[in-house]
């Protein structure tokens, strides 16, 4: 009987063993799969491209975001061989830009670029414009494609977008399109992208300009919106509805360089409308199509606001302090209708 009692509790003990052998190998399996599941969810996390920096990588970014093309190129021109009195009679005359260092854009080489006639090209110096044709240079270029497709010009005006050559400002340059680049391919990936309660006034506002009988009112309560409303702005700004009617005013603030009180635009859709209030908001000019643009103007204009919105909202959530201290009141606010007001007489020039 001793035997088999011992036997008994031989076998009892051995099952037992074997059972907290099978529990301890299936608890270890099972840390290990919620191990693996938690490594998993923190890799799909994270995003499968490298974030782009939240600083411009070059002084010069909000003209890199603002042009079509950069590059390192040499004015093939000869200033005697321009007629100058039929420069003087168009009002412009015609430049031949050969591509030498691309930074920025596609184009074929040499570029014909279309240039205002003004006295600085009569001047004389070591500093005057003319002192570049034939040298080496950076040139910053836009389309413009409003009375005839495919026209190139200098982004902002020679005075700023063509300078002798600087390969340290190449480089940066380079590495700023690489940047600006990766911010508006991902833009929707980024927090700042992520609609929330504060959109919804905005979009609702966005939408009314789309009917006649709301358009008016509607555009007077986006006038009025805090700067608070310019991520949801941006947020919105792609939208190629039609306007009801492509004619707002918007009034200007007082200054010395104050045309009119009252400015006259003809946005023909959200994207457009949206641009004039982002420039009175922020204080920030990135392209002339508060009366309308083709789809290339309008891109160029879109993936520039997107820029300058990461790199000043980083949050996503609300206006970031660079973005909050923008023009305070409207008397410190003078600069942004004016910058409205000038892109508009410019296009009236280039007609």
């Amino acid at each position: 009987m001793l035997s088999e009692s011992i036997d008994l509790n031989e076998a009892n003990w051995s099952a037992m063993v074997h059972s907290n052998q099978r529990l301890g190998v299936i608890v270890f399996a099972r840390l290990v799969s919620i191990t693996l599941l938690m490594s998993l969810a923190c890799v799909c996390a994270v995003p499968a491209f490298a974030l782009p920096n939240t600083k411009p990588l070059s002084k010069d970014w909000q003209l890199v975001a603002k042009s079509d093309i950069v590059a390192g190129a040499k004015i093939n021109t000869r200033w005697q061989d321009l007629d100058i009195e039929t420069a003087k009679k168009s009002g412009y005359f015609s430049l031949s830009v050969a591509v030498l260092d691309l930074a920025k854009g596609k184009s074929v080489s040499p570029i014909t670029v279309r240039e205002p006639i003004s006295l600085d090209w009569f001047a004389t110096g070591p500093s005057s414009k003319r002192q570049l044709i034939t040298k080496e240079v950076l040139v910053f270029l836009h389309f413009v494609d409003e009375f005839n497709s495919n026209q190139i010009y200098f982004t902002d005006g020679s005075a700023v977008s063509l300078r002798a050559f600087n390969s340290d400002d190449l480089r940066q340059i380079k590495s700023e399109v690489a940047n600006q680049s990766q911010i508006v391919e991902h833009f929707k990936e980024f927090p700042l992208a992520r609609v929330n309660s504060s959109d919804e006034e905005v979009r609702t506002l966005l939408s009314q300009l789309t009917v006649k009988q709301t358009q008016d009112d509607a555009w007077e309560k986006l006038l009025r919106l805090p700067k608070s409303s310019i991520p949801a702005l941006v947020r919105a700004m792609d939208d190629r509805r039609a306007l009801a009617s492509p004619a707002i005013v918007i009034p200007t603030k007082p200054g010395p360089r104050q045309f009119e009180a009252l400015a006259h635009y003809g946005p023909k859709i959200i994207l457009d409308a949206v641009s004039i209030l982002l420039n009175d908001k922020a204080d920030c000019n990135f392209g002339q199509i508060y009366n309308g643009g083709s789809e290339r103007e309008r891109q160029t204009v879109l993936n520039a606001w997107k820029v300058w919105a990461y790199y000043n909202l980083p949050s996503g959530a609300a206006v970031s302090k660079s973005a909050a201290n923008l023009s305070k009141s409207a008397g410190n606010s003078s600069e942004s209708s004016k910058s409205i007001s000038n892109a508009s007489v410019l296009s009236k020039q280039r007609k």
